[in-house]
């Protein structure tokens, strides 16, 4: 009697498990076809525009389904086991499909409270996400200080050269003064490509710079082929006494070298707004310089935390990075006066391969002479 309740007690637990991997898989369809309709249908912007606050949040569950996909992984190799062997787990609360559920739905409550609604008032000020961005805007709007320059960052264009020229367009009517590209030109970094990208560039007449992505190492395995269109992938540059610094760590499972990571020590001490090709920290830290999707490399995130920690003792306000396709904006936990921003991608979404559930956009950084500033987001169209 005792070996078929533990075998009815098993059998319970893997109908659990598979009905929860059906939930996920589920919602990846539901977040997978929203985007292709909303992005490659003609859906009205006044109609598609009122869904993407709530597919952003999908997204982010989306995202995190490798975290709920391992957590139900150990459910299932706990099965049989008795509840004090459970204890040991990371994931205790998770017995049974209703808690996975909940799970998932309080994860898509956290997040909705970092995604402004579009409808709200303070999300009709022109281009600006949040009045949380940066805790800035007040500030800014109220400083009586004359705006020293405007830069437009923008990322991840994936060879869609036809958006990549739309937003430039859109950063030269605005009246930027310079560009900062953030990497991922390129799905694959081939120099035919990449000179494709920087004809569109020149074309615009803006100043810019240009910073490489992980994609575009991709057929060297090396920003070689990038230095030879683009040149140099890390500097500084000033306006007036307002110091801008841009640095490639773009490399996903390499560490940096010696020299680039000497320099960066050195010149982030005096440095006002720090520019990124992958970002150091995000609240979720599920994709950031040596985290890909929840996998750690231990050497590349070591010096994550050594850029880190010589950026928290200097004076820089914003970092900026490129890589996640999503506008985010999270507030430092240590140093409480720095935000760390996320560009949305330039490339108009055509596949699951490149999924973005936020329209094509870039980012316009405003700083003023007394370094009072103002990140806004851009949408392309």
């Amino acid at each position: 009697m005792a070996f078929f309740k533990n075998r009815t007690k098993k059998n319970l637990n893997f109908i659990r498990i598979i009905s929860a991997v059906l939930v996920l898989g589920i919602l990846v369809l539901i977040v997978a076809e929203s985007a292709k309709y909303f992005n490659e249908a003609k859906v009205p912007k006044e109609i598609s525009s009122k869904f993407e606050g709530p597919l952003t949040k999908l997204m982010s569950v989306v995202f995190s389904a490798k975290e709920f996909t391992g957590s139900l992984a150990d459910l299932g190799s706990r099965s049989g086991k008795d509840k004090d062997a459970s204890k040991s787990s990371n994931f205790t609360d998770v017995d049974n499909l209703a808690t996975v559920i909940k799970v998932l739905s309080d994860k898509m409550d956290k997040d909705s409270e970092q995604v402004p609604d579009r409808d709200s008032e303070e999300s009709k000020v022109a281009g600006v996400a949040s009045s949380r961005s940066g805790d800035s805007v007040a500030p800014f709007e109220a400083s009586p200080a004359k705006i020293a320059t405007s830069v437009a960052l923008i990322s991840d264009v994936h060879n869609d050269l036809d958006y990549l020229g739309k937003a430039l367009n859109k950063a030269k009517g605005l009246g930027v003064d310079r560009m900062v590209f953030l990497g991922d030109y390129t799905d694959w970094g081939e120099l035919a490509r990449l000179s494709d990208a920087k004809a569109t560039m020149d074309a615009s007449g803006l100043t810019y710079i240009s910073l490489p992505g992980d994609h575009d190492l991709g057929e060297t395995r090396d920003e070689s082929n990038f230095t030879k269109v683009f040149g140099d992938t890390y500097g500084t540059f000033k306006v007036e006494d307002i110091k801008f610094m841009y640095f490639d760590n773009s490399k996903n499972y390499t560490k940096i070298k010696d020299a680039p990571m000497a320099w960066f020590k050195k010149e982030i001490q005096d440095t006002d707004f720090l520019f990124l090709s992958q970002p150091l920290m995000t609240e979720s830290m599920s994709r950031v310089m040596g985290i890909i999707d929840g996998v750690r490399d231990v050497d590349v995130f070591a010096q994550n935390n050594e850029l880190l920690s010589a950026v928290r003792t200097g004076k820089v306000r914003v970092i900026i990075a490129g890589d996640l396709h999503q506008f985010s904006q999270f507030k430092d936990p240590v140093k409480t006066n720095l935000w760390h921003y996320s560009v949305g991608a330039v490339l108009k979404t055509r596949s699951l391969e490149k999924l973005n559930l936020q329209s094509p956009r870039f980012v316009i950084l405003e700083v003023k002479d007394d370094l009072s500033y103002k990140v806004s987001d851009i949408p392309i169209d």
